[in-house]
């Protein structure tokens, strides 16, 4: 019997997260510019809800942000690992393959017959 790796119901998690960090960041964002107007345009003392909504906006911003990094972690993995791992493969490739050359000691291509340094014949 094979089990899946991760929780049972990840993709509804996935989703949820996604959702929520959507929703909080647009959130966030609104009080937070709202508090920073208020925060800024006040020509006398700030009120304290100005400052709390600057503070607390900004937290629940952050937090929705957070929800969507989780939300999107698989993804972005996936995304970061297709980028890399063919130029890690090409260049594994490159140091395991290619003769040295006897008389200089340059690293030559795998298909190479002389020496891309000296000339010289690759035996």
């Amino acid at each position: 019997m094979a089990v899946t790796p991760g929780f049972a119901r990840q993709a509804q998690y996935r989703t949820a997260f996604r959702v929520l960090g959507v929703v909080l960041a647009i959130a966030g964002l609104a009080v937070f510019v709202w508090g920073i107007k208020s925060f800024m345009g006040a020509t006398d003392m700030p009120s304290s809800l100005s400052v709390v909504a600057f503070l607390g906006g900004f937290l629940v911003f952050g937090i929705g942000l957070m929800c969507l990094q989780i939300g999107f972690v698989g993804a972005a993995a996936r995304y970061g690992a297709g980028e890399t791992m063919p130029v890690v493969k090409d260049s594994l490739d490159y140091l395991k393959s290619g003769p040295f050359c006897s008389k200089c000691g340059e690293r030559n291509d795998a298909d190479a017959k002389f020496c891309d340094s000296c000339g010289a014949t690759l035996g």
